[in-house]
């Protein structure tokens, strides 16, 4: 039993996919507790040496949830190829488990088959093993993160009614770990729980009253201490809580801080990686306030691309916030959301009504027949409907293609209302990994992308510009031709009280923003900060 009960303990640590979220952009945490907490256990458990590998139970393996909080917190790839090796040796190529568990994570960025194929061994265990107390608490975000991401939503009955059995034992504060334990598998089931369903409303009022008795507790244990202000300040971020419970949250890590990263390091996996959980969590303070809650919305209309996922289920994918693959913005919308906005979609045709409740709104690589079968073109209707709320104060991030990956006729008749137009070439191409062919380099001087040297944009269409809009970084043409007209790269547009930001590639997107593929010199995802910081000033100008 013991044996099980540690199993689902990893389980849920190493895939509960959470977005705990630290400084970044001109606010790094490269001197921050949770990178420094990483470092010790990324040099005491050292990939190249067997004898100090992690022992996989649940204690080694919470280590791993708040290394893959770091990966997005940081964009450094360091993080999750640690992850993704232990967990090799612990999953062969047909999917085997051979002494662990792996990570949903795993499987959602890579899409190796061998990764779905150990999920769903585990998710058939959760049926055939009886749970511990331990066990349950352990195994819900992983059941939960399933059941999203493979459709199986009556998974989601079952999910509420074993947590909501298991509050009463909660209750009793002498238990403080398994307090601990069951708030942060709460508020991390809660990521996936769908927003309609009837049982979530009881789930939330479980963490309020989870919340109201852990407020009266203050605990010398160092891993409960860090369970409940990860739980906490998450449940404040999403707004699951009263902002009150913020000053709960800093007040219990002020606590644990003043025992010493060095000294929590030497209590073991389960205070290390709660650990990194919190400081990922409190970490982000600073950034949260500039957003002020307001809504980024995604276009998902004129970009519509769909595919069938490993189950056969026709999902949509490309330039999304759920993608997690190379192809997806799930990296970009938890930038957004550190910095306090919130991340939305809209998935039919921009009205005025629809367009209210946002202050930003993004296109990004319209759909072209090559893509959909039937795409959707911007309308006249459609394009007095955005021009009327960039008038109005709205900011518009345009963001195409090459000639070849999107459609430029119709998306065009949209940009040229704000004096953009995007070419139809292909600047920048690159031949195989010599990334320099798609270097370019910033000074600064854009007067938006202030703290970022040298980015990778490759196969991007260039722009014309007519009045209101200006240029806001050039380039030479490349070649050695008669014209001597710099290549318009990034451009903007003031309408009113609103502003448009113009691009010829989709650019943020995993592959170029994650740290798996491009080499360190390439600063993409603190580009993707300093665009949001500049975003969040031109909101805040009106």
């Amino acid at each position: 039993m013991r044996i099980y009960s540690s199993l689902l303990a990893a389980l849920w640590i190493l895939s509960s996919v959470g977005y705990a979220q630290t400084r970044a952009g001109g606010d790094q945490i490269s001197g921050g507790d949770a990178v420094r907490m990483a470092a010790i256990v990324m040099n005491t458990w050292k990939e190249d040496d067997e004898s100090k590998a992690p022992r996989w139970t649940y204690e080694e393996g919470v280590v791993w949830k708040g290394l893959e909080s770091c990966w997005y917190n940081t964009g450094d790839a360091r993080y999750y190829k640690y992850i993704q090796h232990f967990m090799d040796r612990l999953v062969d190529k047909e999917g085997s488990i051979l002494y662990g568990k792996q990570l949903l994570l795993l499987y959602k960025v890579s899409n190796q088959e061998k990764y779905y194929k150990a999920a769903q061994l585990l998710r058939h265990q959760l049926q055939e093993q009886p749970h511990t107390a331990e066990g349950l608490y352990m195994a819900q975000p992983f059941y939960a993160e399933w059941a999203a991401t493979f459709h199986e939503d009556s998974a989601f009955n079952d999910i509420a009614r074993q947590l909501v059995q298991a509050e009463r034992p909660t209750r009793d504060i002498k238990t403080v770990r398994v307090m601990g334990w069951y708030g942060m598998a709460l508020v991390d089931v809660l990521d996936y729980f769908p927003v309609n369903h009837p049982e979530r409303k009881q789930l939330l009022a479980i963490l309020n009253r989870y919340a109201a008795a852990v407020a009266k507790v203050q605990d010398p244990d160092v891993s409960a201490s860090c369970m409940f202000v990860y739980a906490l300040e998450k449940g404040v971020r999403m707004g699951w809580l009263p902002m009150s419970y913020r000053a709960v949250a800093k007040k219990g890590y002020a606590g644990v801080l003043g025992k010493g990263t060095d000294a929590i390091s030497r209590l073991g996996g389960e205070a290390i990686g709660a650990f990194l959980l919190a400081a990922g969590e409190m970490e982000q303070l600073s950034t949260l306030r500039l957003g002020k809650n307001r809504t980024v919305l995604l276009d998902y209309y004129f970009n519509n691309e769909h595919k069938k996922d490993i189950t056969g289920t026709n999902v949509r994918y490309h330039y999304t916030w759920e993608d997690q693959a190379n192809s997806g913005f799930s990296f970009w919308g938890s930038v957004f959301r550190r910095h306090g906005l919130h991340t939305d979609s809209l998935a039919v045709a921009p009205t005025a009504e629809r367009l209210r409740k946002a202050a930003v709104y993004i296109i990004v690589d319209p759909d072209n027949e090559k893509e959909s079968p039937a795409p959707n073109y911007p309308s006249p209707t459609d394009i007095q409907a955005i021009y009327d709320w960039v008038r109005a104060g709205g900011v518009l991030l345009l963001m195409s293609n090459d000639s070849a990956n999107a459609e430029f006729l119709h998306f065009n008749k949209l940009a040229s209302t704000f004096g953009i137009h995007f070419n139809l070439d292909d600047r920048n191409k690159v031949m195989g990994d010599n990334y320099e062919q798609g270097a370019f380099i910033m000074t600064g001087q854009d007067g938006i992308f202030k703290t970022t040297h040298k980015v990778y944009i490759k196969e991007l269409s260039t722009l014309r510009l007519s009045e209101p809009a200006r240029a806001r970084y050039s380039v030479p043409k490349i070649g050695d031709g008669g014209d001597k007209t710099p290549d318009v790269i990034m451009a903007t547009a003031r309408i009113g009280k609103g502003t448009v930001f113009a691009v010829g590639d989709p650019w943020f997107y995993n592959e170029y923003l994650d740290g798996r593929k491009l080499p360190a010199e390439y600063e993409n995802f603190n580009a993707a900060n300093d665009l949001v910081k500049w975003i969040i000033a031109e909101i805040n100008t009106l």
